[in-house]
Formats: C-alpha cells, structure tokens, sequence
C-alpha cells in the first residue's frame, strides 16, 4: 500500500453572505448565554466550512474583523 502523505493546506479566508433573519435568529439561538453578535456569526459562518473540510490552518478575512483581531 502507497504512504499517504498529508499535504498542509491553508485557508485564505472569505465573506459569507448577508443572512436571512430566520437563518441569523436560529444561530443566536444556539449561542445563548455565549457572544452572538453579526461580527461572530460572520466569523462563524466563514470558518466553520474550512475547518469541516480540514483545512490546517483556517482564515476569515474582511475588514470587518481588523478591530476585533487587533483587540484580541
């Protein structure tokens, strides 16, 4: 059997689209108690897909997100 060898990938992140209402309630909703802001739903949305695809090294971009990262 051939070695498998894994390659490391790296996300050069992403916007997702503007939500719905029904889509944006039903993710507060599942985050009660947490922070659930549009920033973090953005970040959210953005990086979850790249981490179920098992990107290494998952990225979300927009200028959004600089105040939140520099704070951080």
């Amino acid at each position: 059997m051939a070695k498998r060898f894994r390659l490391n990938t790296r996300g050069f992140g992403g916007e997702p689209a503007v939500p719905d209402v029904k889509t944006l309630s039903a993710w507060v909703g599942r985050h009660k108690g947490r922070t659930a802001d549009i920033l973090t739903f953005r970040l959210d949305q953005s990086l979850a897909p790249q981490i179920d695809a098992g990107i290494m090294m998952p990225c979300a971009g927009g200028m959004f997100y600089a105040e939140r990262i520099l704070a951080s």
